[in-house]
């Protein structure tokens, strides 16, 4: 299965492309493995989801279909042992 969400070194600077499509995300990168394995994803997921259907129910999706495509993305690098969660 290919990526669910590719990323492109231009994908930061704030442009539209024909090739691609705007998705909003949140980045949580945690200091320490504890706190990574401690990070209450239920609740991230269930703040999103509030969001998606804040945003459906409001209207504010109809005039901006762009709302709809959202990610999470929670990080943990150990640097010393290069591994990656």
């Amino acid at each position: 299965v290919g990526a669910r969400l590719s990323l492109r070194n231009d994908s930061f600077d704030g442009q539209s492309t024909t090739d691609g499509c705007t998705a909003a995300g949140v980045l949580y990168n945690t200091n320490t493995i504890d706190q990574f394995k401690n990070l209450d994803k239920r609740e991230l997921l269930n703040e999103m989801g509030k969001s998606i259907l804040d945003d459906i129910t409001s209207g504010r999706a109809t005039e901006n279909p762009e709302l709809l495509v959202r990610f999470i993305l929670l990080s943990f690098a150990d640097l010393k042992r290069h591994k990656y969660y």
